[in-house]
């Protein structure tokens, strides 16, 4: 859950918007649209950027990092990872109709890949009988 504070400075009018993961959006404004009655989801334009995430891992157990990593590379090998994100996650983004929207994408100067905006953006897809991450 975002901080209420975030809220609080858009309904200040601080700023117009506040940029969301495609698999936090639905669920935040779901949560938050009673509270805040004037947030809306954006229709029709798609933010992109490469934005990895990292699990840190105490020096102190080393093993732990290594079999974290085997296992997240597991998982996606065999597709398991997709599986789980879209049970949980797929839903949610289909809401948002991601396909039909305009992309405008952001490079990061922070990441090495030169080839950020390049990517062919793929979408999840509902897995039957999933429902919602979150109510």
């Amino acid at each position: 859950m975002l901080p209420c504070v975030r809220f609080e400075l858009l309904a200040a009018k601080r700023y117009h918007c506040l940029p969301l993961g495609a698999d936090e959006a639905v669920y935040t404004w779901r949560e938050k649209k009673a509270l805040y009655p004037f947030l809306t989801l954006e229709p029709d334009l798609l933010i992109y950027y490469d934005y990895p995430i990292y699990l840190y891992v105490s020096k102190q157990f080393p093993e732990l990092a290594k079999r974290i990593a085997l296992g997240l590379k597991k998982l996606q090998a065999n597709g398991e990872f997709e599986r789980l994100f879209n049970l949980h996650h797929a839903a949610d983004v289909a809401e948002l109709h991601l396909s039909r929207r305009k992309v405008f994408c952001l490079r990061s100067p922070y990441l090495a890949d030169a080839h950020q905006c390049e990517k062919t953006l793929t979408y999840p897809q509902p897995i039957n009988g999933s429902s919602h991450s979150r109510p």
